[in-house]
């Protein structure tokens, strides 16, 4: 994660966030949007004005058709830096979010804007009691990664990606995390877990189950 270079506690203190439902955001991970509510695209304005980061968080499952009012969220969240951005004519934008920590939301915040803010802390990974563990999860996952790209073409293009530009380990467990789950509370668990070998194993599992199935569904990245 890069979160030392990018993120300040001035800016974790009162972080504008997303809610969006089913949407589970990684560190080490892209995310495209693209913003029409007026309240969002104000907050992506505000945003780019301050070179601000925002949250994206899940909204807490059964309570989607809340929108466009303030639903209840989940507490584990990512972080993100806006890198692209194109305002549209009729003031929506597009934008790419690079993901750059996990945090917790601590509570939410009054607001004088239109969007929703809240108090964050990070929270990193834990350390793995054995950094082996995690070296041979990432040279599994690299072996099954590159078998499942030759016999599912359809997701060669995402898994033979990762492959080329995960360059940590944290990089492809959370790239894999992002797309290989068919469930959000499936990625919202990978997300939440305290260690990066916790998460790795749950991908690692699941890639293995992807290997086995006579037919592969890989989630849209």
């Amino acid at each position: 994660m890069t979160h030392a270079l990018t993120l300040t506690d001035a800016q974790l203190q009162s972080l504008p966030f997303f809610p969006l439902p089913g949407l589970v955001f990684f560190p080490d991970t892209r995310l495209p949007l693209h913003i029409f509510e007026p309240r969002y695209r104000e907050m992506i304005s505000w945003c780019v004005a301050q070179g601000s980061p925002l949250g994206v968080v899940m909204i807490r499952p059964g309570f989607e058709r809340d929108q466009p009012r303030d639903p209840p969220v989940l507490t584990v969240l990512g972080v993100g830096q806006i890198v692209r951005h194109q305002r549209l004519a009729d003031g929506r934008y597009n934008i790419v979010l690079q993901g750059v920590a996990r945090a917790k939301l601590i509570t939410e915040l009054p607001s004088s804007h239109a969007f929703r803010l809240g108090r964050c802390a990070l929270w990193d990974d834990a350390p793995a009691p054995s950094p082996d563990a995690v070296v041979r999860q990432v040279q599994s996952l690299r072996a099954i990664t590159s078998t499942l790209a030759q016999r599912w073409p359809a997701a060669a293009p995402t898994l033979s990606a990762l492959l080329t530009e995960a360059q940590t380990p944290s990089a492809l467990i959370n790239g894999l995390a992002s797309v290989a789950f068919a469930e959000p509370i499936e990625r919202q668990s990978a997300l939440e877990c305290e260690r990066l070998d916790q998460r790795g194993q749950l991908v690692l599992d699941r890639m293995l189950d992807l290997l086995a199935q006579n037919s592969v569904e890989v989630a849209d990245a």
